[in-house]
């Protein structure tokens, strides 16, 4: 791939990653309201990592690849 064309696939991902750490934050921060709640981010990179294997595949639209990876990830939080 040119690099060009590596560029416009890793910008498809900009949202999901955006959203995506926010809720890490968040869910660190849980950590100030209740010790039971402290998580790795070892564990959340396992998460994310879970839900891109277990989405359901889009090949045709990349944007509805990414929504089925973001409702898996929260499905699996």
């Amino acid at each position: 791939m040119r690099e060009e064309e590596i560029k416009i696939e890793r910008e498809k991902y900009t949202e999901l990653s955006k959203k995506t750490s926010l809720l890490f934050f968040a869910l660190t921060d849980l950590a100030n309201i209740d010790h039971m709640y402290q998580y790795s981010l070892i564990w959340y990179k396992m998460q994310f990592n879970n839900a891109c294997t277990n989405a359901e595949p889009c090949e045709d639209d990349d944007m509805k690849r990414i929504d089925n990876i973001y409702m898996t990830f929260l499905k699996l939080l």
